[in-house]
């Protein structure tokens, strides 16, 4: 999901950005919105693989997080016990 929002954030403002400058320095409407779109296929990519490695780094944290809960959380006392509630052996 983030991969998805920084691609559309970055995209559409890098093909804002080259529109307004493009068009603020006097160049030909189709000049900027050319630039506009290969600028936004470019950043619309690299907020993708931005996004996903935020992603990927965020999940395995929270996955280790718990992992290390789980870890340190005991037993309840009748999955240690066997299952019945008296004590094993």
């Amino acid at each position: 999901m983030l991969a998805k929002l920084l691609a559309g954030i970055l995209g559409l403002t890098a093909f804002s950005v080259c529109i307004l400058g493009g068009l603020s320095v006097g160049a030909r409407a189709e000049v900027a919105i050319v630039r506009g779109l290969k600028a936004m296929l470019v950043f619309c990519l690299l907020g993708w693989v931005v996004g996903w490695a935020a992603e990927t780094v965020v999940y395995e944290r929270v996955r280790k997080e718990a992992q290390d809960q789980a870890a340190k959380t005991p037993a309840p006392p009748e999955v240690a016990a066997g299952g019945d509630g008296k004590p094993a052996g």
